[in-house]
């Protein structure tokens, strides 16, 4: 979604191949913001810290997702490039459709932050209990 977002990518090509036939509110609401954008120099990259599978059936999953983005952007040509790095923690419902995992819906809210970590809340992603390895894939 990301990279529709800055528009190396159709955003119909990530629903065709990421996206349930009916994505919730939360989910169309990213789905909208990517949608129609022009190719730009901006980079966004967003890099999964942690990932916690809340929720499991054959048919249904609950996901959360810690990330931190990094994005690079510019107001115009001639303006200095600003860098911006951004924690929030994601989680995504997916169901089976198709022979594969579809994003249902999705939530997203801001942190926790590294300082934020060392001793995190009980109600953080970071205090569950967390899958190994290292998730993610790129289109370009």
């Amino acid at each position: 979604m990301t990279q529709a977002g800055v528009g190396r990518i159709q955003m119909t090509a990530v629903e065709h191949a990421l996206i349930a036939r009916d994505p919730g509110p939360g989910l169309r609401h990213s789905l909208d913001i990517g949608t129609g954008r022009d190719p730009n120099r901006d980079v966004v990259n967003l890099v999964p810290g942690a990932v916690s599978v809340a929720e499991q059936t054959p048919l249904a999953a609950r996901v959360t997702v810690w990330t931190v983005a990094v994005s690079r952007s510019s107001i115009d040509e001639h303006d200095p490039a600003s860098v911006i790095t951004a924690w929030a923690t994601h989680t995504v419902s997916l169901v089976w459709e198709g022979d594969d995992w579809k994003a249902k819906d999705l939530t997203s809210q801001a942190g926790p932050t590294p300082d934020q970590t060392v001793a995190p809340g009980k109600d953080s992603i970071l205090s569950g209990s967390l899958d190994s390895g290292y998730f993610s894939f790129y289109v370009n």
